[in-house]
């Protein structure tokens, strides 16, 4: 027998009701809702429509927004036009329920685009004829990049009446402007359309579905509902009903949610171990009750250990391997761990090696690091909850034997192995287990060179940094071969593969307009030493979400020059603005724990640049930072920039730590920037900013660059114009270095562990013919073998030194 829990009674109401004055029709279009309405109040509506030619490619967007391009060649595409296409739109429509007029007040719509382009348009249009004849709202909207941009439209013409179920549609056209181009997205999100009814309402009862059924432990489940409109009327209550026997409803027992349209979660506690049961949504309104479909699921007999696969081994290299799992039950409890043990014995546990991988269900993998070329090891995935550990099956794999370096000469006289760096590129091999050093000797190379996403391991040097030079001319807006470029095609050298390593070279894109990239990077663990990226706006475009180290590089550029969503750090190197405008426009993730980190530079300008920020913020979690930094007079007092039509500044972090220079007046930053404390700027270390943890997703593994100092990188060597004497040496705990054959100089000196890791530095020291010394105290270094770098008029010389007991 059903025992009544909950009693609700419309029998005492008429056929008629006044209706409401208000009426609400919202299309949320993200990830959540996809095309979904919700209505509120006397009108119906549908999902949102579109012609073949909108192509909804995902809601990736800003903020989670629609993201769509035209049909075409590719994704992102879009032919050239300069007006909309009357055969590429979207649809949204409200109509009147019966008996009701209906007279629209307020639209509002969230547009925007992504993909770099500032060429992306729209127009709206209106029809309450079916399109027989239009009226336009607005036209030829210029809509931001990278971001949203709310347009409301206050409606006063009462002619925007309907009556009596005859529908108002409305009408959104995308196109880009002026000519073909790929990778760019119209963003549309969050539309809403308001306005008030008139007449005698005959409710009708809410539309509301039953979800999804998911958590589900001995005593708990969760529940997922939705209410679509609430049949024009007030809702009088929300939620689910709950029987183990077919069919609930009311006289079930009853858990209520808030009283509203739209989706609803809850839980339902206190249930039967090892128990079927049946559950629907309901809503309730002057019409009567409503109940969506009908869901079974059954609570776990008994709390257990989590399900967990094995899923596979892949990307084996000599000394490591990407491990993936999936935790397909989580046995009753919250999985609070997950990862794979790993051994050279079969049935691993975690008493052998282990590697974390994060919590919950659902797939997780993770880099299995520090292993032994061609030894075979075994694996299982792994998950934890309070009632213990679950095991995954064994997988077995063998990894592969190191490849030999490969040594090859790009050389523009013909007297290497290629005359072009894209001709050696094109033929280095995919996924090498060995380096490929690529040694560029000095000439001009005017082309536009990509280094392809799995071409890994790839060392490229230049013979001299400033003769050896890599130059194109591209721009955002070219047309080339039918088709208009973007700020990411506009590169002259793209670099999408992982574990790469630039040395003594220059990047170049001669064009003075537009957007125009020298360098595009979108790999992970990337390093750049005493390199130049020349450009003017959008200089250098950190595309990916990878980490990139840069020391002892210049770069130079007007407008946002140093740009993107990678984790970088910019070490001992000179950045100089062309125009006044900002340096960094970063575009960090949301959750990433660092972005942009600067430490030990010099911000430098042309002569009569005094309005220069440090950045602006892009995205809206962009994060940029300042540490000692000697910035120049050029940077204004309030320090940064806010991004024109957005919020983003709000939820950015920019900062700065003892800087220094006349461009450095914290007390005049703007109030959103922070000044770090000493121990906020302690966590900023090389092992932190690389941490796997950084990322969200994390990396697979954690990274410190190592690498050796480059011993020249320009077309005159320091030793050809100075000698140095190093004494003694070796030595315990003092060294003396002296400099012959230069007059009045400053000398920068930092001394390298032998795997490339900065442990002491001495900047800006002073000498002259009279004054040739230099006293370092090394008493804190360990013994062993050191390299000693000293600049001086900048010009690089390497000297080993040692240290003795």
């Amino acid at each position: 027998m059903k025992k009544l829990l909950l009693f609700i009674s419309f029998l005492t109401i008429g056929p008629f009701v006044k209706a409401q004055d208000t009426a609400t029709v919202f299309w949320a279009l993200n990830v959540n809702t996809t095309t979904s309405v919700i209505t509120s109040g006397g009108v119906i509506s549908s999902n949102q429509t579109a012609t073949e030619s909108y192509i909804i490619r995902d809601y990736g967007g800003t903020e989670t927004s629609q993201r769509v391009y035209a049909s075409g060649s590719g994704l992102g595409y879009w032919p050239n036009e300069t007006t909309e296409n009357l055969d590429r739109y979207c649809e949204f429509t409200v109509t009147p329920r019966s008996g009701l007029s209906f007279q629209l007040t307020q639209m509002q719509f969230f547009l925007g685009n992504s993909g770099g382009s500032n060429n992306v348009r729209a127009s709206i249009y209106y029809s309450t004829d079916g399109f027989a004849t239009a009226t336009r709202i607005d036209s030829n909207m210029v809509l931001p990049s990278a971001a949203l941009k709310e347009f409301v439209y206050e409606i006063s013409d009462s002619n925007i009446t309907v009556e009596n179920q005859q529908p108002i549609t409305v009408r959104v056209f995308p196109w880009l402007q002026g000519g073909v181009a790929s990778g760019k997205y119209f963003n549309i999100t969050k539309v809403k359309f308001s306005g008030v009814t008139l007449g005698e309402l005959i409710p009708e009862l809410p539309e509301v579905s039953s979800d999804k059924i998911h958590t589900i432990s001995t005593q708990t489940a969760w529940f997922n509902g939705n209410v679509a409109n609430d049949g024009g009327v007030t809702l009088d209550s929300v939620g689910l009903v709950l029987s183990t026997e077919p069919n609930p409803d009311t006289t079930d027992r009853v858990i209520l949610a808030p009283s509203q349209v739209g989706s609803f979660s809850l839980l339902m506690e206190g249930l039967i171990p090892d128990q079927t049961y049946y559950v629907k949504a309901f809503a309730v309104n002057k019409a009567g009750v409503s109940f969506g479909n009908e869901l079974t699921f059954t609570t776990l007999e008994k709390l257990s250990i989590p399900g967990v696969t094995t899923v596979a081994v892949s990307d084996l290299r000599p000394t490591g391997a990407i491990a993936k799992g999936d935790v397909f039950f989580d046995g009753g409890l919250t999985v609070s761990l997950t990862g794979f043990c790993f051994s050279g014995q079969s049935s691993p546990t975690i008493i052998d090696q282990v590697v974390e991988a994060g919590e919950g269900t659902g797939d997780f993998s993770a880099y299995l690091a520090n292993l032994i070329s061609q030894k075979t090891y075994y694996v299982r995935a792994f998950a934890q909850n309070s009632e213990g550990i679950g095991y995954g099956d064994e997988i077995s794999f063998t990894t592969p034997q190191p490849e030999p370096d490969m040594n090859i000469v790009v050389d523009i006289a013909g007297n290497g192995d290629y005359t072009t760096l894209q001709d050696a590129f094109n033929n280095i091999p995919y996924n090498y287990m060995g380096n490929i050093n690529v040694l560029v000797k000095k000439g001009i190379y005017n082309e536009k060179v990509l280094l392809e996403k799995g071409k890994i391991n790839v060392r490229l040097k230049g013979e001299y940094r400033d003769s050896t030079i890599i130059r194109w001319d591209d721009y955002s807006g070219k047309i080339v071969d039918g088709v208009t470029l973007g700020t990411s095609t506009s590169y002259t050298i793209a670099i999408d593969a992982d574990d790469f390593i630039a040395q003594n070279i220059t990047f170049q894109n001669t064009y003075n307009g537009s957007q125009a990239v020298a360098l595009r990077v979108k790999g992970d663990r990337m390093i750049f030493q005493q390199c130049r990226f020349l450009g003017y706006q959008d200089t250098y475009y950190t595309w990916g979400v990878g980490r990139v180290y840069h020391e002892d590089c210049y770069i130079e550029g007007t407008v946002d020059f140093i740009f993107g969503s990678s984790v970088a750090v910019f070490q001992n190197c000179t950045i100089k603005s062309l125009r006044n405008s900002p340096v960094t426009a970063a575009a960090t993730p949301q959750n990433y724990k660092f972005g942009y980190v600067f430490k030990n530079c010099k911000l430098i300008a042309d002569a009569g640049i005094s309005g220069a920020t440090l950045g602006r913020p892009w995205k809206e979690y962009a994060q940029t930072v300042f540490i000692e930094t000697e910035e120049g007079k050029h940077i204004s007092p309030a320090g940064w920039l806010e991004w024109s039509g957005t919020n983003n500044h709000l939820t950015a972090y920019y900062a700065e730590y003892n800087c220094s220079g006349d461009g450095y007046k914290p007390e005049s930053r703007v109030s959103w920037s922070h000044q770090l404390t000493d121990e906020e700027a302690a966590l900023y270390t090389l092992e932190n900013i690389f941490s796997k943890e950084t990322a969200s997703p994390a990396y697979y593994y954690d990274w410190v660059p190592e690498f050796e100092p480059v011993t020249s990188v320009y077309d005159k060597k320091l030793e050809e114009t100075t000698v140095l004497e190093c004494y003694p040496n070796p030595f315990t705990s003092q060294i003396y270095i002296k400099v012959h054959g230069t007059e009045t100089s400053t000398v920068n000196l930092e001394i390298y562990s032998i795997n490339g890791t900065l442990v002491k530095q001495i900047h800006g020291k002073n000498i002259n013919q009279n004054q040739p010394l230099i006293e370092i105290n090394t008493a804190e270094l360990e013994q062993g073998i050191y390299l000693c770098k000293t600049t001086i008029n900048g010009l690089a010389s390497i000297q080993k030194i040692i240290v003795k007991e």
